[in-house]
């Protein structure tokens, strides 16, 4: 027998409701949305989920032997994009060690709040993991993820895509925890793609989301990538080369002796693809600043750095 808040949530699903308008008809908070869901998962309801521009989550009951469609194919398609489409970029969060800065990811949320962005890419190493460079405050991989599940920053309005990276990773290869499907069942605002790699679908062009795992040749091999963010090196450098913008996204802590950092990127379109992008990096000091911005347009033939690496 379903609870009748959860034949609720389903009739409201049914009618094309999003999470928002779910949770304010209902008045329940988010969260609470996702844990229904997640009973209702286990009831043979299964539903795919729906990412739109605004920050919005709409879902759709799934008859496939799968739950999320984007589990299968490590890609997501952003819906009713109009203009610009505007991004915080990020990278290394390594929650659970000691130089980890959640609370720089609360600024960055409190940045995308102020400058009406919606979305937040992470190139993966949300977590510390199995093994570590320095100290760690949480040791026990599932404190670990119990942890940012409850802790990580949380708005209505906006929503987290990312991969996992080689410290996600070691997490379910050495315990078999899956990080990924504990965010799959309790922080629908945060979409893990797979790990190592992911795309994200904007009208007719793609960014690759990577984790320096060699995979340069499959992102750009990969039809209509335009731009490629990797993780895993802490450093902000990249290159445009063959109309492909590939990107390191610095790291937003402290570890290897790194200023923490972020990205904010806008990409501007042109007949469905991406033609323009513009990207500005802003260095935590005792406040965010902006210390870099530069400007590509795509679809010039010419190559050169955007940032040398050093």
């Amino acid at each position: 027998m379903l609870s009748d808040k959860s034949l609720n949530i389903l009739e409201l699903i049914n009618q094309g409701k999003c999470s928002n308008e779910i949770c304010e008809i209902l008045n329940i908070s988010s969260k609470q949305l996702y844990y229904y869901l997640s009973l209702l998962k286990l009831k043979g309801h299964l539903f795919d989920r729906l990412y739109y521009s605004s920050g919005n989550i709409k879902y759709e009951k799934n008859n496939k032997d799968n739950s999320f469609s984007y589990k299968n194919n490590n890609i997501i398609k952003i819906k009713d994009i109009n203009g610009n489409m505007k991004f915080c970029v990020i990278s290394d969060l390594h929650i659970g060690n000691k130089l980890s800065r959640l609370d720089l990811i609360d600024k960055v949320y409190d940045y995308c709040i102020n400058n009406n962005i919606n979305v937040i890419l992470c190139c993966g190493d949300l977590l510390d993991g199995t093994y570590t460079k320095g100290e760690q405050s949480i040791s026990d991989t599932k404190k670990q993820i119990d942890f940012f599940i409850k802790n990580y920053p949380f708005d209505k309005n906006i929503y987290n895509i990312t991969i996992g990276g080689d410290h996600d990773r070691c997490i379910f290869e050495n315990t078999n925890q899956d990080f990924k499907s504990a965010l799959d069942n309790f922080r629908h605002d945060i979409v893990m793609l797979d790990y190592n790699l992911g795309f994200i679908g904007l009208k007719q062009s793609k960014i690759a989301l990577t984790h320096a795992v060699n995979s340069n040749k499959k992102c750009s091999s990969e039809n209509n990538v335009s731009i490629i963010l990797e993780g895993h090196h802490h450093k902000y450098f990249g290159k445009y080369n063959n109309n492909i913008l590939c990107v390191s996204v610095p790291t937003l802590s402290n570890i290897m002796n790194e200023t923490p950092s972020f990205l904010d990127m806008k990409v501007d379109f042109e007949y469905d693809k991406i033609k323009n992008v513009n990207l500005k990096q802003f260095i935590y000091l005792d406040k965010f600043n902006k210390v870099s911005e530069y400007s590509f347009e795509l679809s010039k033939k010419e190559s050169g750095y955007l940032v040398k690496k050093k």
